[in-house]
């Protein structure tokens, strides 16, 4: 599915029910009218425990990056999709899908470390470090889609990062 030339990647494997824990947010970042629990955290130890014996690598997207930091940024993101989660705090946070030396997937409870967020799922980067795509599959947070679009869109342009299209 095409969104103003991005891509919208679409998962038929994970719930596309929105959180049934959202909470409403007062002066939300990026217009979020809603925060999202982890709706997993019995799991959270153990994907904790996953994520540092694979070392997993956390990057961070925020408006306050300079423009060279958020180039070499993306230069590591560029040809590869990427879990992300949007903190209440705006904070854009991305790891690769694969844990290294892992046969587990990372989960979006690792980038968060369980705390609740305004935005999750995928996205993907072409060669050329533009986004081309992204979703809000989350099976621990399941976001409600319109307002993923939102706060992923404004936080990747006032980022400076570039959406094809």
């Amino acid at each position: 599915m095409k969104e103003q030339g991005v891509t919208v990647i679409v998962s038929p494997r994970l719930p596309v029910d929105s959180n049934p824990d959202a909470f409403p947010l007062e002066d939300g970042l990026y217009g979020a009218r809603f925060g999202y629990p982890n709706l997993m955290p019995n799991q959270l130890h153990t994907e904790l425990a996953l994520a540092s014996a694979s070392n997993l690598t956390i990057r961070v997207l925020d408006e306050t990056l300079e423009p060279e930091t958020i180039q070499a940024l993306l230069q590591d993101l560029k040809g590869a999709e990427w879990l992300y989660v949007v903190l209440l705090d705006g904070r854009m946070l991305l790891a690769s899908i694969a844990l290294a030396k892992s046969p587990f997937a990372t989960t979006h409870t690792m980038l968060s470390l369980g705390e609740p967020v305004i935005a999750a799922g995928h996205l993907r980067f072409d060669q050329n470090c533009q986004v081309v795509a992204y979703n809000h599959m989350s099976g621990h947070y399941r976001p409600e889609k319109r307002q993923t679009d939102e706060v992923v869109q404004a936080v990747l342009t006032l980022s400076g990062v570039l959406m094809t299209g």
